[in-house]
């Protein structure tokens, strides 16, 4: 994947793009038994917010979830971000 250096916005295609591989994951994890997740504009990309019961001591498990979604859906155009693991950068509803 190709980052973009901070501070520089995503063109329309590449947010286009990212809207098209969020509908992929999408589809793909409410297929695995996810429930249906809130849809999330940052920007310069999209969320999929799903609701999660999971313990807050073992930040590997997410991790991990994380990176094999990117490893499943990102390309040198779209990634999925892998930092926002952590349970302080987990969106709370």
């Amino acid at each position: 994947m190709t980052v973009r250096p901070t501070g520089i916005p995503s063109t329309e295609d590449e947010k286009r793009a990212a809207y098209e591989r969020l509908l992929e994951a999408r589809t793909y994890l409410v297929g695995q038994g996810f429930p249906e997740p809130v849809i999330a504009d940052s920007g310069n990309g999209y969320h999929l917010l799903f609701r999660v019961d999971l313990p807050t001591d073992d930040v590997r498990l997410v991790r991990r979830f994380l990176e094999e979604l990117d490893e499943r859906f990102g390309d040198r155009v779209v990634g999925i971000d892998t930092s926002v693991h952590n349970p302080a950068r987990i969106t709370k509803l």
